[in-house]
């Protein structure tokens, strides 16, 4: 179901599927978690990114955890809106986010 501003309210069977179910939100609650959300930088190399189409519709996100540079490994996550599934965008953002962690 979609909010104002492109903005989600959480899908509880994807949550579930992600073993992260957050109690509901108003729309300002959830404009107020993205705004403070978008102003932390990245915390070494756990990162948490919005995923995108070319138009700037806003589509899921994925994030990294569990970042160890000695040993060379990270945890990350994918999450996309029902609405956008088998279209491609986790795969992509996924291809994206290892070329970047193991190439760059």
């Amino acid at each position: 179901m979609i909010l104002g501003q492109g903005f989600h309210l959480l899908d509880s069977e994807n949550a579930r599927l992600c073993d992260e179910i957050h109690f509901p939100r108003s729309e300002e609650g959830t404009k107020a978690w993205a705004e403070n959300q978008s102003a932390y930088s990245s915390n070494g190399d756990n990162v948490f990114m919005a995923i995108e189409t070319l138009d700037g519709t806003l589509v899921g996100s994925i994030s990294t955890n569990s970042c160890n540079l000695r040993c060379g490994n990270f945890k990350y996550g994918v999450s996309i809106f029902r609405e956008h599934w088998r279209k491609g965008y986790a795969s992509d953002a996924i291809k994206i986010l290892l070329r970047y962690y193991f190439e760059e």
